[in-house]
């Protein structure tokens, strides 16, 4: 099982490598890609964006068996990671409106904040604190995944004044590098499990410090913007409307849950379906994230022309 994890690993990075050499054709730099101020902008964003995808991926490979080192049973783990899911849509319902209302680099640092919190979690190994663990994880999520990109296209709008269509240019590139930093991230968790000597937890305890840099980072690099605030009431009463007049958003977001469910129950499932054969779970994480990056360089390919 060791030399087949790594092998497919290999052969997955080689193929992602070789797609992305011939999809590179030497072409022209376009405006937005050789104006300074436009590259020392996307720097600060990076910066900090990279160092917060970098410290949730981490945790990835070795929650499952964490709780399982703890000697729970597989359907107190079922209850954590609901827990989890659950608190993330919750979460997810307030959190457009708690970052207009606290602020956006707030919003990033309160994330490195809650997040390091739910590092330091799974350190106990009381049911409850991990349920606390998980909850605060939900709301990490929810600000990782609305917070951030926020503040970045106010930023490029309204401060620097950048053309709008250098957005996509920008979340393009991210969506590239989270990858990388997704495949990255479980040779890394691989290697912290073996080398610290703190077992499971090993890869949570690593994610800290990655986590502090950011929000040291963002504090100190990023300025404070706000949008209007909206009532909650309304800003949900927009979105059930947009749902339920266009027939099309309904079957999007109708496919979208599906397939979610499908990923969620891949999630849960495949470390205990692996784990007893010894397979190595950071660079079993680190293939799904390769062939999930390989998918990713299909398609741009298929739908270049």
């Amino acid at each position: 099982m060791l030399v087949t994890a790594y092998l497919a690993f290999v052969v997955l990075l080689a193929s992602c490598l070789g797609l992305e050499l011939s999809r590179c054709r030497a072409k022209p730099p376009g405006r937005a890609c050789s104006n300074p101020s436009f590259l020392r902008f996307q720097l600060d964003f990076y910066q900090v964006y990279f160092l917060a995808l970098a410290a949730d991926w981490l945790q990835a490979p070795y929650l499952y068996k964490l709780y399982q080192h703890y000697h729970f049973l597989e359907g107190q783990i079922a209850i954590l990671y609901v827990c989890g899911l659950a608190s993330t849509v919750l979460f997810g319902l307030v959190a457009s409106s708690l970052v207009d209302w606290l602020g956006r680099k707030k919003s990033c640092v309160l994330f490195s904040l809650t997040y390091s919190l739910c590092c330091l979690t799974k350190l106990s190994w009381d049911y409850f604190v991990l349920l606390m663990g998980r909850a605060l994880g939900g709301l990490s999520t929810a600000l990782l995944f609305s917070a951030f990109e926020a503040w970045y296209i106010h930023e490029h709008m309204e401060r620097h004044d950048f053309p709008a269509e250098w957005i996509p240019a920008t979340f393009a590139r991210a969506a590239f590098w989270n990858h990388v930093l997704a495949v990255v991230a479980g040779v890394a968790a691989e290697a912290v499990t073996c080398w610290m000597g703190l077992g499971p937890v090993a890869p949570f305890v690593a994610a800290i410090p990655l986590l502090a840099l950011a929000g040291a980072l963002a504090l100190h690099n990023w300025g404070e913007n706000y949008d209007r605030q909206r009532a909650f009431s309304r800003t949900c009463a927009g979105g059930l409307r947009c749902l339920l007049s266009d027939r099309r958003v309904l079957l999007l977001g109708t496919i979208q849950a599906l397939f979610e469910s499908v990923i969620f129950i891949f999630v849960f499932l495949w470390t205990p379906v692996l784990d007893p054969h010894g397979a190595p779970l950071g660079i079993v994480f680190s293939s799904f994230m390769a062939a999930s990056l390989l998918g990713s360089s299909l398609y741009r390919i298929a739908t270049s022309k």
